[in-house]
C-alpha cells in the first residue's frame, strides 16, 4: 500500500495528461466541482466513487479501472487520482473498512520535496534497459535510417523533462510521453502499442544520455538488407559460367543473341539484390553491342577490361561469407538521401549534359561554407519526349526548395537550404521537405577557396590526383569510388597558371587543348572534346589563350583562374573546365600553395622498357579476350612465352609466373578431346588485375618525376 501512496503523491498533472490527454484532465477538473467523489476503501488498490461509476486505483496507474464504458484511462479515473491526492494531502482520509489499511499522509517535508522533484529514476531505468534491437525492429529501416540521417546531421529532438519525458521529434509532427511504466507511454500516433515513434524517442533519450554513440549508430544505420545466401549462390554461379563461356569462345565468334544473354545476367543479378553486377552487365553489354555495329567508340582495352573485372567480382561474392562481405559487392540500386542539416552554400559553376541514353540537363555545383564540402544539384530531362529544336536552357529551369531562381541564377548565388538531404556522394535532393533562401551574390573568399586553390602544380599532384597516394600505396579502383571520388571533390579545383599557352585543336581527336604552366615551368593541359554543347566552350577557351598568349594584358594583370575537374593522363594533369574567372572575380589570395622546386629527381631507369613488356603483355591479353582460349593463334602463344623470360628479366617475377602457369594452361586445352574445368579464366583475371596495377604505377611514377622537377620561370 505504501507503493501506491508514493505513487500518488508523486503524481502529476503532466504524467495524468501523458496518460490520458490534455482534455481528460482537464474535464476531470473540471468535474471536481460538481461531481461528488468519495474513497469507499483502501487496501492493496483503492476504491473510488465517482458519481454513479465505481473506480479501482491500481500500481501502476494504467492498470487502474472504472465501471464505465470507456477502455482508456477516462476522466473517472482521473477525478478519482484528484480525490486521493486531496485527501493524501489534508490528512482528512482515515476511512477504513474490512480488511482495508487506513491512508496516512507521508511526512510534510518529505512529500513537498517529491513534490518538487518528481522522481523519474524508475523511467530512466526503463530507458536505459530497453532492448536496442527492439527498438530498431520496431522502427524499421527506414525510421531508424532517419535517426541515424539526424544524428549525424546533429538535428536533435526537443527534450523536457517533468514527471514525463516529453519528446517532441525533429522533423515530424508527432510528441511522445514517456512514463513508468513504459508501456503506459503515449504518442500523438494513437497507437496503444509500442509505435515506431515511441521507439524512437526512447533511442533519443538514451542518446542524450550518452548510452549511444554517434559511431556506433552510424555504423548499424550502414548495414545493409538481408541477402539469401542460396540466391546469391545460384546467380554467382550463373554469372560464372556464362562469362567463362565468353572468355573460352572469344569476341570474334560469340554470336549477336549474347546481347540477350548479358540482358539475362543483369535480371538474375537484378533479382538477387546484385545492383552493382546489374550495372556491368549491361555496360557490358552496351560495350558489346558498339562492337556488332563497328563503332569507332568500341575498344578491344575497354572490353577486356569490363569482361575481366565482371569476372573477378563474380568469383568475389561466390566467396563471400555474411551479409556484410556479400553487400560491399552488391552495391545499391538507388541513391539514398540522408538529412545533411541546414547548409550555406555557394554556387560556383554550371555544367549542361546530354547522355548517350536520351537524357539532357544540368549540374549546379556548390561548395559548403562551414563544412568545406561539394555539393551539387541535377536537373534532368529526357529528349525523347522533346520535339526537334525544342530545348531547355538553364535560365529557364526553376530550381526546388521554393526558390524562384533558375539554374543559372544559383550557379553563382549564395543559398541557405534547411533541412537539406544529400546523397553520400553529395548529391542533393529535391525534397520538398527541404526550403531554401537566397542569400545574395556569391563571393568567392580565401576563405571558402583555400583548401581547393592551387598556383604551384606538384602539390596539386601530390594532393589531388585519386590512384596512387604519396607512398605509393594503392588505392580502391572500382568505378563507383571513381565516381565517388569526383562527386565528392577531391578532384575539383581551382588553378590558377603562372602562364597561359597557345591553344592547339587536334582534328585527328577532335579536341582542344590549352596548356597552363605554374612558376616552376610545370604543365598542366585544359582539354575539350568538340560537341554542339561544347562548341561554345572552345570558342571562349581560344579567345583566354589569344588574350595572355599574344595580346599581352595590362602589366599586374593575373592569368584567369580554372576550375573543373583533374584527372592523369600519359603523365600529365588534364582538367576538364567548368568555370573561368577573372582576376578581379577571384581577388588576392595569400594562402595558396607555395612553388616546389627540387632538383631531387626520382631515378627511374629501365621504367621506359617495363612499360613497354607491360603494355606487350596487355595488347597480348587483349587478343585472347576476343579469339578466346580455344582458339588462341600460335603467334600469340610463342609471343607470351618470349614475354615469360622478358618479365623475369626485368624483375617482373609475379606476371612471368602467372603468364608462365596461362601459356601451360591454354596449351593443355588443345590435347584435350573434351573440355574439362581449369581455372584457366581465374589466371587471366588475376593476371589482367597485375597489368592494370603495373600500368597505374608506372603512370604515377612518371607524373611524379615530371611534377617533382620543374624549371622555375
Amino acid at each position: 500500500m505504501r507503493d501506491l501512496k508514493k505513487l500518488l503523491m508523486e503524481t502529476d498533472e503532466e504524467y495524468l495528461i501523458g496518460l490520458s490527454n490534455k482534455g481528460t484532465v482537464k474535464r476531470a477538473r473540471k468535474d471536481m466541482e460538481t461531481i461528488k467523489a468519495g474513497v469507499v476503501t483502501v487496501a492493496g488498490e483503492a476504491v473510488v466513487t465517482v458519481g454513479e461509476e465505481t473506480v479501482t486505483i491500481r500500481r501502476p496507474l494504467g492498470e487502474s479501472e472504472c465501471t464505465c464504458p470507456s477502455r482508456s484511462v477516462c476522466r473517472h479515473i482521473i477525478q478519482a487520482v484528484f480525490t486521493l491526492q486531496k485527501e493524501l494531502a489534508g490528512g482528512a482520509c482515515d476511512k477504513e473498512q474490512e480488511g482495508g489499511e487506513k491512508i496516512q499522509p507521508q511526512d510534510g517535508a518529505d512529500s513537498r520535496e517529491e513534490e518538487k522533484n518528481p522522481g523519474n529514476e524508475a523511467l530512466w531505468e526503463e530507458i536505459c534497459a530497453f532492448s536496442f534491437q527492439r527498438a530498431k525492429r520496431t522502427m524499421g529501416n527506414r525510421n531508424f535510417g532517419l535517426f541515424v540521417q539526424q544524428v549525424h546531421a546533429d538535428i536533435l529532438p526537443e527534450i523536457v523533462e517533468t514527471s514525463v519525458l516529453t519528446v517532441r521529434l525533429p522533423g515530424q509532427e508527432h510528441t511522445v510521453k514517456l512514463l513508468s511504466p513504459l508501456e503506459y507511454a503515449t504518442c500523438t500516433c494513437h497507437k496503444k502499442d509500442l509505435c515506431a515513434h515511441k521507439a524512437a524517442a526512447i533511442l533519443w533519450c538514451r542518446y542524450q544520455k550518452g548510452l549511444l554513440k554517434r559511431e556506433e549508430l552510424q555504423k548499424e544505420g550502414a548495414k545493409q538488407q538481408e541477402f539469401d545466401p542460396t540466391l546469391i549462390q545460384e546467380a554467382a554461379g550463373a554469372m560464372k559460367g556464362f562469362l567463362e563461356m565468353l572468355l573460352d569462345t572469344g569476341l570474334a565468334r560469340v554470336a549477336p543473341d549474347v546481347l540477350q544473354d548479358m540482358e539475362r545476367m543483369a535480371i538474375i543479378s537484378h533479382n538477387a539484390g546484385l545492383a552493382r553486377f546489374e550495372g556491368y552487365f549491361r555496360a557490358l553489354s552496351g560495350t558489346c553491342d558498339r562492337y556488332f555495329k563497328r563503332a569507332a567508340s568500341f575498344t578491344a582495352a575497354e572490353f577486356a577490361d569490363r569482361l575481366t573485372r565482371l569476372y573477378r567480382m563474380v568469383c568475389g561474392v561466390g566467396e563471400a561469407q555474411g551479409t556484410d562481405e556479400i553487400a560491399a559487392y552488391a552495391g545499391s540500386f538507388r541513391a539514398s538521401y540522408q538529412l545533411a542539416g541546414d547548409l550555406e552554400l555557394t554556387g560556383i559553376a554550371l555544367e549542361s549534359f546530354e547522355s548517350k541514353a536520351g537524357y539532357a540537363g544540368e549540374t549546379v555545383y556548390f561548395l559548403e561554407e562551414k563544412k568545406q564540402k561539394w555539393y551539387t544539384y541535377t536537373y534532368a530531362r529526357p529528349l525523347f519526349y522533346e520535339g526537334t529544336g525544342r530545348r531547355r536552357n538553364a535560365a529557364s529551369v526553376h530550381t526546388p526548395w521554393g526558390l524562384s531562381l533558375s539554374m543559372e541564377e544559383i550557379a553563382s548565388a549564395r543559398l541557405f537550404l534547411r533541412d537539406a538531404k544529400a546523397d553520400e556522394r553529395g548529391r542533393l535532393s529535391s525534397s520538398g521537405e527541404t526550403k531554401g533562401e537566397c542569400a545574395g551574390m556569391r563571393r568567392l573568399t580565401e576563405e571558402l577557396l583555400k583548401d581547393w586553390y592551387y598556383e604551384d602544380f606538384y602539390t596539386l599532384f601530390r594532393e589531388r590526383i585519386p590512384g596512387y597516394e604519396s607512398n605509393g600505396e594503392e588505392t580502391e579502383d572500382t568505378e563507383e569510388s571513381a565516381g565517388a571520388l569526383r562527386d565528392s571533390g577531391r578532384t575539383l579545383v581551382f588553378v590558377r597558371p603562372c602562364i597561359v599557352g597557345q591553344s592547339d585543336f587536334s582534328d585527328v581527336k577532335q579536341s582542344l587543348t590549352l596548356p597552363l604552366q605554374d612558376g616552376a615551368g610545370r604543365e598542366l593541359l585544359i582539354e575539350v572534346v568538340y560537341s554542339r554543347r561544347e562548341s561554345a566552350t572552345i570558342r571562349y577557351l581560344e579567345r583566354v589563350a589569344r588574350k595572355w598568349s599574344q595580346d599581352r594584358p595590362e602589366e599586374g594583370t593575373k592569368p584567369p583562374c580554372f576550375f573543373g575537374r583533374i584527372y592523369l593522363e600519359d603523365d600529365r594533369i588534364h582538367m576538364y573546365p567548368l568555370a573561368i574567372f577573372e582576376d578581379r572575380e577571384l581577388g588576392e589570395i595569400t594562402g595558396a600553395h607555395q612553388i616546389h622546386l627540387s632538383d631531387d629527381r626520382a631515378e627511374n631507369e629501365g621504367m621506359t622498357v617495363v612499360g613497354e613488356v607491360v603494355d606487350e603483355a596487355i595488347r597480348l591479353m587483349e587478343e585472347i579476350c576476343q579469339s578466346g582460349f580455344y582458339t588462341v593463334h600460335d603467334d600469340t602463344l610463342e609471343a607470351l612465352g618470349n614475354l615469360v623470360e622478358t618479365a623475369a628479366e626485368f624483375g617482373l617475377a609475379g606476371l612471368s609466373d602467372s603468364l608462365h602457369t596461362f601459356v601451360e594452361g591454354i596449351s593443355m586445352r588443345r590435347h584435350r578431346i573434351r573440355q574439362e574445368e581449369d581455372d584457366l579464366a581465374k589466371q587471366y583475371g588475376n593476371i589482367n588485375r597485375y597489368l592494370y596495377l603495373c600500368r597505374e604505377k608506372i603512370r604515377w611514377d612518371k607524373a611524379c618525376e615530371y611534377y617533382r622537377g620543374g624549371t622555375e620561370i
